[in-house]
């Protein structure tokens, strides 16, 4: 392995690059037994050290460390002078081998580095494998000013073999605005099947470079982009801190999921288009399509952000066509949830006094408005300048009774929201089975269609996402051309169990939620009850 590293180090070197990183425990291979892990203290590896200083490159690597009170799966980097300047343990650790053999990072693990590369000094942070399937680890090295994060892996094929490097990564890179070095193990062992797909990902969320599943062996070698914002509207960490410093994002109720056994819920996502300002044609909309919906089974409708208005309204038009909470219109909307015994979530402007909110109001079976979510994460200027930002409490669970009987723990969130991980981290904290989200994201823009998925996974969700679709009005300031599609059913796996595709003319997605049918996922991936461990211990205390 060594001898591979520091061939690979000089290729590396000649092809300008200036930091490499090799996958997780890539010294003494993931897949041994526990007592054929070869483990060494970092500045034992003076190979890496001299191919490092030889070849005038900044190396990372994973390998088995031997400390003073047992055994860490760790990532050492030295810089192109052949310094040892990082080292990093652990702290996620995955599965029942990983903790019977390694011991997890203390607390104060999760900090940046600061690492020697020919043309400067880079701040960088290191996770390992699992660590990035938390947003929390990536979150905490962002904040501390992190400009590029490691993530060495031994992924293998499986259930997060395709999500992790092809959802999760980009996700955790455009989410704070800094690019990734991903690096994984390929091709079969003895006993796994390690799927490769080595990546370096833009802090856009982009792909710059990628490998296939099976390489025999190569170098993804491309430059990297500076860290920050991409997108020309957002910086992702400001707006972070700035939703904290209100207080959205403190520790809110720690709950439990419902105990399930057999019990499923028949749910459904409405895609199409609004009328911009022709409220009375919209509202007959719902009403068509919960009374189409409740004649089939279903029991719960998503509709799309701003659906009853038209997120593509102009400005002084919104105004006349706000509604308040006792409006006949949603009273309306009630009196047919209620006849047909589904329950209905729709988007609208809510004026309340002065000011203009983008809300959602949610109707049980019984067409009793139980919830209303004000959204909190503004995006771009045009939703700035017309709505205030939901206020403090508002990101909450509530539980939605259905035709069946069944109360559903849920959660609602609004478009952008869903690009933060706190939001659906706080209403899963709160003991959510179910996140309902309507869209309007733009055609150009389909961030949330990688992003979505990784909320479903990371918090063990089933998440309902409702975009509208077809072309947008021309409204000063929104820049829109037409709307994204794209509404999906998904499972707290990620997996995809209803989508749609870009125009569908107005269609329904119906999908069976079986809210007990994901207990395996859940224990073989328990990011709740380890997000809380580490977080007693003092893991992320970065995030305040």
């Amino acid at each position: 392995n060594l001898r591979v590293l520091v061939s690979a180090v000089r290729q590396a070197s000649l092809r300008g690059a200036e930091i490499v990183l090799f996958p997780e425990l890539f010294l003494c291979g993931y897949d041994v037994s526990a007592d054929s892990v070869v483990a060494v203290k970092a500045r034992a590896l003076t190979e890496v050290s001299q191919a490092a200083r030889e070849n005038k490159i900044a190396v990372a690597v994973g390998y088995g460390e031997e400390g003073d009170d047992g055994l860490y799966n760790s990532c050492a980097v030295w810089g192109c002078t052949g310094e040892l300047e990082a080292n990093y343990r652990k702290v996620n650790l995955w599965g029942a081998w990983e903790k019977g053999i390694f011991l997890p990072g203390a607390p104060g693990s999760l900090q940046c580095f600061s690492v020697t590369l020919p043309s400067r000094r880079l701040r960088l942070g290191i996770m390992i494998c699992f660590d990035v399937e938390f947003p929390e680890p990536a979150r905490c090295l962002a904040l501390q000013g992190a400009e590029l994060l490691l993530v060495p892996t031994a992924l293998a094929a499986g259930e997060m073999g395709a999500q992790t490097p092809f959802q999760v990564m980009p996700t955790r890179a455009q989410e704070n605005g800094v690019p990734i070095l991903y690096s994984n193990l390929e091709g079969p062992t003895a006993s796994l099947f390690f799927c490769g797909s080595s990546a370096i990902v833009g802090p856009h969320g982009g792909d710059i470079a990628r490998a296939g599943r099976v390489t025999g062996g190569a170098l993804v070698v491309a430059p990297v982009g500076e860290p920050g914002p991409q997108r020309g509207l957002v910086d992702y960490l400001e707006e972070r801190r700035a939703r904290a410093r209100e207080g959205h994002y403190g520790a809110g109720p720690l709950g439990a999921k419902p105990a399930r056994q057999d019990e499923e819920v028949t749910a459904a996502v409405w895609q199409g288009a609004s009328r911009p300002g022709d409220l009375e044609a919209n509202v007959a909309v719902v009403e068509a399509v919960l009374q189409r919906a409740g004649a089939s089974g279903v029991e719960l409708v998503v509709f799309p952000e701003l659906f009853l208005c038209g997120y593509d309204c102009e400005p002084r038009r919104l105004r006349e066509v706000a509604l308040t909470l006792d409006s006949a219109l949603l009273g309306r909307i009630g009196k047919c949830a209620a006849a047909t015994g589904t329950c209905a979530a729709v988007s609208f402007a809510e004026q309340r006094g002065p000011l203009l909110f983008n809300t959602v109001a949610v109707w049980d079976s019984r067409g009793e408005l139980v919830h209303t979510y004000r959204k909190v994460n503004l995006w771009g200027p045009w939703e700035r300048s017309v709505f205030e930002p939901g206020p403090v409490p508002e990101v909450v669970c509530f539980d939605l009774l259905t035709r069946s009987g069944v109360a559903v723990r849920t959660g609602v969130l609004v478009c952008f929201d869903i690009e933060f991980p706190e939001g659906a981290r706080q209403i899963a904290q709160a003991g959510a089975e179910l996140l309902l989200l309507p869209t309007a994201l733009d055609l150009p823009d389909k961030n949330d269609h990688r992003v979505v998925p990784s909320r479903a996974v990371e918090n063990h969700l089933f998440i309902l996402y409702a975009d509208l679709e077809g072309r947008a009005a021309q409204v000063p300031g929104q820049d829109l051309t037409s709307f994204a599609g794209g509404s999906r059913v998904l499972a707290p796996d990620g997996a995809d169990l209803q989508q749609a595709g870009e125009f569908t003319g107005g269609a329904l997605l119906v999908a069976r939620l079986r809210l007990g049918g994901y207990g395996v996922s859940e224990e073989r991936n328990p990011y709740l009850p380890d997000l809380r461990a580490k977080a007693a211990l003092g893991h992320y205390a970065a995030l305040g």
